[in-house]
């Protein structure tokens, strides 16, 4: 591994260390147990998952169906390529199809989605996040951002576990791609 790789890989640390301690910081958690589970690698990838998704333009329906249609193909396609999703990624077959969304489960979350402006049912969280996080790992971790006030967990009137952001995350997650670029840019511009 060169210097380079190093100095850029200890930027990417202490930029996501960084991400770490500012949401334990802007959360109401003060058990040590509690803000462990908020330096954990799951809390990272929903983070990524909820800024990226501020990005885009979720709050226009027809976007969002869009993306689900386009989250159901790259499933397909994983379950369709068993080398890829067995020996590449470690995913059974079942687990994949769990993070298919069906016409009744779309339907279902369209009309969340329209109901709550842009909150995500859990299930379809769940779902989004099926290649790298386990829907139990998806609840567990939901809880945790929820338990420090990150996020709010109300149920709809279908039955269904309704997940908003404060906004805290997807800011925090934004400071610490910054700071991901700007470190990497400062290192390497002179």
């Amino acid at each position: 591994m060169t210097n380079a790789n190093l100095t850029t890989l200890e930027i990417l640390r202490k930029a996501k260390t960084g991400l770490f301690n500012n949401l334990c910081d802007a959360s109401t958690l003060s058990e040590s147990v509690d803000l462990m589970k908020l330096r954990a690698d799951p809390v990272f990838y929903l983070c990524e998952f909820l800024y990226m998704i501020s990005q885009f333009d979720f709050k226009n329906e027809d976007f969002f169906k869009t993306y689900i249609e386009n989250h159901n193909a790259y499933i397909q396609a994983l379950i369709e390529d068993r080398e890829k999703h067995t020996s590449r990624l470690g995913l059974n077959r079942q687990r994949l199809e769990s993070g298919l969304f069906s016409p009744r489960s779309m339907e279902k979350s369209l009309a969340n989605f329209r109901m709550s402006r842009g909150a995500i049912d859990q299930s379809d969280l769940s779902r989004f996040m099926i290649a790298i996080l386990s829907p139990e790992t998806t609840r567990r971790t939901v809880e945790i951002l929820s338990l420090g006030g990150l996020i709010s967990r109300d149920r709809s009137p279908f039955g269904s576990v309704l997940i908003q952001s404060s906004g805290v995350i997807e800011a925090t997650f934004g400071q610490y791609l910054s700071e991901c670029r700007t470190g990497i840019q400062n290192q390497f511009s002179s």
